[in-house]
């Protein structure tokens, strides 16, 4: 899973390695599960960030 913000400050988690386009974040893989976040959690990932954070779940 991997975690990204777009640039309206929305959280998203994708089950696939999601691109960077203009605004957003997309998906080529038509099996990707994309789940909505709240907005408040993980503050460390922004916008600016090159590429989406792998999420590890223990």
């Amino acid at each position: 899973m991997r975690v990204v913000r777009e640039e309206s400050g929305k959280l998203f988690m994708y089950s696939t390695k999601p691109f960077k386009r203009e605004c957003t974040w997309g998906f080529k893989d038509k099996n990707t599960i994309v789940v909505v976040l709240s907005d408040s959690l993980f503050p460390e990932v922004k916008w600016e960030d090159k590429g989406p954070r792998e999420l590890i779940l223990k």
